[in-house]
């Protein structure tokens, strides 16, 4: 974290992309996991 914390202040510009990046990428791997799991809880329902 300290280094994430380091590299961002060196560089703003990129620090925000990336940051945006990377907040995409966990909010459609959450989704898969939860439409997953609702998959799965739903196949064991019936």
């Amino acid at each position: 974290m300290a280094f994430y914390m380091d590299s961002k202040e060196k560089c703003n510009v990129h620090g925000d992309d990336f940051k945006n990046r990377l907040l995409t990428i966990f909010t459609i791997k959450v989704g898969e996991t939860r439409s997953m799991a609702f998959y799965n809880g739903l196949s064991k329902k019936s």
